[in-house]
């Protein structure tokens, strides 16, 4: 099963970084110098956090595949039905 950490993190970023150059720019065009070097290093932290918690993920869950969701119990049904008829033979 197909995972999106990397691809929600992705999106969230992109987001994150729409909203700040909005903010730049109407801090610029207002000549808030200051206000924009705040809001510059106020982005490291959300930024670091949402890479390191996506990447993070990724490897806790490639380190413990047990964690991952479960199948289905359909396919576990079809599952354990193919073996048990592999062992009748």
């Amino acid at each position: 099963m197909k995972s999106y950490k990397r691809e929600v993190a992705l999106g969230s970023l992109i987001f994150l970084y729409a909203l700040i150059a909005y903010a730049v720019y109407v801090f610029a065009n207002g000549g808030h110098i200051q206000a924009i070097v705040d809001i510059l290093s106020i982005l490291v932290i959300p930024t670091f956090g949402t890479v390191a918690a996506a990447f993070g993920m990724d490897a806790f869950f490639k380190q413990n595949p047990r964690l991952k969701e479960p199948q289905s119990t359909t396919q576990n049904n079809i599952d354990s039905a193919v073996s048990g008829s592999e062992l009748d033979k």
